[in-house]
C-alpha cells in the first residue's frame, strides 16, 4: 500500500530513482568492461563507478588505467574502431532509455 505521508513518498521515490540509475551505471561498467581489450587483464580490472545520489549533477565512471585512452583510440586489434567506450555507454543509455518508454 502506498504511503499517504507525502515526505515518506518523496524519500521512497528517490531511493528508488538511485537504484535504478545505479543499476544502469552497473551494466555500463559490466558493458565496458566486456568491450575493453584483454591483455593482462589490468585495463578491463579498472573500471569503476561512483554510486550516484539524487542532487548530483553527474555520473562518474572511471577507468583509471594509464593506457586506457589510447586502448580507445583504436591501438588494438581487438578493438580498433576508435570511440568504443562512448559507443558502449551511448548503447546502454539508449537501451535504458527504451525501458522508460511505454
Amino acid at each position: 500500500m502506498a504511503s499517504t505521508n507525502p515526505r515518506k513518498t518523496m524519500d521512497e521515490t528517490r531511493r528508488d530513482a538511485e537504484a535504478q540509475f545505479n543499476k544502469q551505471l552497473d551494466e555500463t561498467v559490466t558493458a565496458l568492461k566486456a568491450q575493453t581489450p584483454i591483455d593482462t587483464g589490468n585495463a578491463r580490472r579498472s573500471w569503476y563507478k561512483k554510486a550516484w545520489r539524487s542532487g548530483e549533477s553527474k555520473a562518474v565512471i572511471v577507468n583509471d588505467a594509464p593506457y586506457i585512452e589510447p586502448l580507445d583510440n583504436g591501438h588494438s586489434s581487438q578493438q580498433p574502431r576508435p570511440g568504443w567506450i562512448m559507443r558502449t555507454v551511448e548503447r546502454i543509455e539508449q537501451k535504458w532509455a527504451n525501458r522508460r518508454t511505454p
